[in-house]
């Protein structure tokens, strides 16, 4: 979700399709009835409710089961102790009960090893681990020489520390901001953080090195997101546009603006139907991939092409034209609609702020979204595990630093944390977010 950068969905992040919409504890589909697209029955997310405020219940549509996935965003599970709010199968999700409620905090996956008095952690010089909470934390090394004039750091291949008087490489070395830190070599970008008066370079892949101190500095596009790293612009190909179902082949369009999901294979829907023929020269005759009715559309000049821009028209099996409606999403809580003449219109200009998590209804049934009251209202999300289907690890990559995604034995997305944000403070949740110079974002979620 834009305002926020996916990703962590990312992310976070996700404009979708389907009938869905998001609330904080599932989803209601418009249809009365289930059918073969795999919709699903009236009420059954209801019951799929499984009492735990601190699950996130859904009814899935083609394995046409319940899941229920632990949802650390969450408030108000009561609890005697720490084992009350523990979750098997969320192993790096730490667990605590303050003051008798559930509080939770998203370990990095290479953080996520358990230790305790019996099990101590193992780490390296430049890396030592501390036994926090359950878990080996990082524990940063002490390298500072006193000299306010160096530049302190630890070499974890010569497994000691250094002070550095200078750049060796004529990058700028000293700095009072990020912006100071930025250096093009060729089409390289190595760029910032500034911390404590000195650039900590790191290569920056899908950036022209443009400095930013926010993502309003940065341009891209529907499909390519504008990110700020705290330092300079980086564009990426956030997933958005997948969604649960295993049979369709799901992209972006920058002409139309909102995504498309294409049968590869038949439409479940659309076996062994036959649009019907109106007669008219000037009308296509669709089979409607989420009904299985017949659609009389404006024929375009390609085959199964329609000039209804709100109308996603291609070639199914037999020679069959399928179609299903554009459903048009914004990345925040603005209204879109749907043109004819061009697809979805989005309001670029107007900014709108959430007040509920419902007001960031993105449309992806596999999405937990959550308004960002403290950030002026701006809508983030993630991914829940479980819910995409995959057929390799490249299926579920997300940005493979803030949010790493694989395909799990059972063909479904799982996703792991690349940093655990921790300030201290149980009122507060904190998460990852599309800023790598200052990955962090901390909500109070517990004082609504």
């Amino acid at each position: 979700m834009r305002n926020a950068g996916f990703i962590a969905v990312p992310v976070a992040l996700v404009v979708g399709i389907v009938w869905w919409q998001l609330t904080s504890k599932g989803m209601e589909p418009d249809g009365d009835k289930g059918d073969e697209s795999g919709s699903a029955p009236t009420g059954v997310h209801a019951q799929c409710d499984d009492g735990d405020p601190c699950t996130v219940d859904r009814y899935h549509r083609f394995k046409k089961t319940c899941i229920h996935v632990p949802d650390a965003l969450c408030s108000g599970k009561a609890c005697k102790s720490d084992s009350d709010c523990f979750y098997a199968e969320a192993p790096c999700l730490s667990a605590t009960c303050h003051q008798g409620e559930c509080r939770y905090m998203k370990i990095a996956r290479d953080e996520c090893v358990r230790c305790d008095e019996k099990t101590p952690c193992k780490g390296t010089f430049c890396d030592p681990r501390a036994c926090t909470g359950g878990f080996c934390r990082h524990a940063p090394r002490e390298c500072d020489d006193g000299d306010a004039s160096t530049r302190d750091s630890c070499d974890a291949q010569a497994g000691a520390c250094k002070h550095e008087s200078a750049a060796a490489d004529g990058r700028p070395f000293a700095c009072t901001k990020n912006t100071d830190c930025i250096h093009k070599d060729g089409d390289r970008c190595f760029a910032g953080p500034c911390k404590a008066g000195f650039c900590e370079y790191r290569e920056v892949a899908n950036s022209q090195c443009k400095p930013c101190t926010g993502d309003h500095d940065c341009h891209g596009s529907f499909c390519q997101w504008p990110i700020c790293t705290g330092t300079v612009c980086v564009v990426e190909e956030v997933p958005f546009c997948t969604d649960d179902n295993p049979l369709t082949e799901d992209t972006c369009s920058e002409t139309r603006k909102g995504c498309l999901h294409k049968y590869r294979e038949a439409a479940p829907a659309c076996v062994g139907k036959t649009p019907a023929d109106d007669g008219d020269p000037k009308t296509l005759d669709v089979c409607h991939t989420e009904t299985g009715e017949t659609l009389h559309l404006p024929i375009g000049s390609g085959r199964c092409e329609t000039t209804d821009k709100c109308w996603v028209t291609y070639p199914g099996a037999g020679g069959v034209c399928l179609g299903a409606p554009l459903h048009c999403h914004h990345d925040d809580a603005c209204p879109a609609r749907c043109d004819p003449a061009v697809g979805c219109v989005l309001d670029a200009n107007k900014d709108c702020h959430c007040k509920t998590d419902a007001d960031c209804d993105l449309g992806n049934p596999c999405a937990r979204v959550f308004c960002l009251r403290e950030d002026g209202g701006a809508c983030w999300g993630t991914f829940i595990n479980d819910c995409i289907p995959c057929r390799t690890d490249r299926d579920c990559r997300v940005d493979n630093w803030c949010v790493f995604g694989s395909c799990s034995p059972d063909g479904y997305c799982r996703y792991e944390d690349g940093v655990t944000c921790d300030d201290k403070d149980p009122k507060t949740f904190g998460f990852c977010h599309g800023q790598r110079d200052d990955p962090c974002t901390y909500e109070r979620i517990y004082d609504y």
